[in-house]
């Protein structure tokens, strides 16, 4: 079995630095069984998938969160 980041490596993929904190703020909370994060941004993407991005702008989306 292989790692993630082993895998990434496989797919040609490089995780970008993360990012300085914002301010102060919890990263994520959850409500009921629905965890909700905070502080993943996509530079340039903003919307929901399905209401404001397409299945293509969610994939770019999704590669850019940091």
């Amino acid at each position: 079995m292989s790692t993630p980041e082993e895998k990434l490596g496989e797919l040609g993929l490089e995780l970008p630095p993360l990012r300085r904190p914002a301010g102060r703020y919890r990263g994520w909370t959850m409500a009921g069984d629905t965890l909700h994060l905070a502080g993943q941004g996509a530079d340039g993407h903003v919307g929901r998938l399905g209401a404001d991005l397409g299945v293509a702008e969610g994939y770019a989306a999704a590669r850019g969160a940091r």
